[in-house]
This record gives structure tokens, sequence and C-alpha cells, in this order.
């Protein structure tokens, strides 16, 4: 039951990300403008736990949210929630010295 109440939650939380996203680009004209650059390319984001994986798009000026699929990444990034977690300026600061988890990019 657990298992597919999360499964029906993600679409809903990635959609919540996408738009908290753009909003984040819409407040930095320069950045938006120089994304449309990276038109095309996305980014795989796989947590190890809990085990989620999501793909970042960009789609003109904007990013997209979705799932994972057979298309290579143009970078892909495996971690933990607490080694995504601690790459966040604000977090980072919290936790100088803590164990922040792990992270591998390929």
């Amino acid at each position: 039951m657990a298992l597919s109440l999360l499964k029906s939650l993600k679409p809903v939380a990635g959609r919540a990300l996408q738009i908290a996203l753009n909003r984040a680009l819409a407040l930095d004209p320069d950045t938006r403008q120089a994304l449309a650059s990276l038109d095309g390319r996305h980014i795989d984001l796989t947590l190890d736990a809990p085990p989620l994986a999501m793909r970042i798009s960009v789609d003109g000026d904007q990013l997209r949210v979705g799932p994972v699929d057979a298309q290579e990444a143009d970078l892909a990034v495996r971690s933990s929630l607490a080694g995504v977690l601690a790459q966040l300026p604000l977090l980072a600061r919290a936790r100088q010295g803590a164990d922040n988890g792990k992270g591998r990019v390929r």
C-alpha cells in the first residue's frame, strides 16, 4: 500500500519541482537566457535512499522534470538524499564537518 502511494505521488512531486525550478529561473533572466544554449540536454538524478530517479531536461529556456528513460543522459548523478541536501549552500554551512553522504557523477 505504501509503495503504491509513493508511486502515485511521484508525478505530482515532479510537477511541483518543475514549477519551483522554473519560477526560480524566472527570477534570473540571465540564467534563463543562458539555459537556452543547453536545449535538449538532460541530467539524470538517482537517489539510493529513498530509491528515486528523475530526469531534468532543458526545453528552450524552461526545465522539465520527468522519469528516467533509456536515452543516455548528458550528466548522471547518483547519490543519497543526504549527499544531495549537503550540496545546498544553507545546509552545507550548517553541517560542516558532519557526514554529508556520498555522491557520484558520471
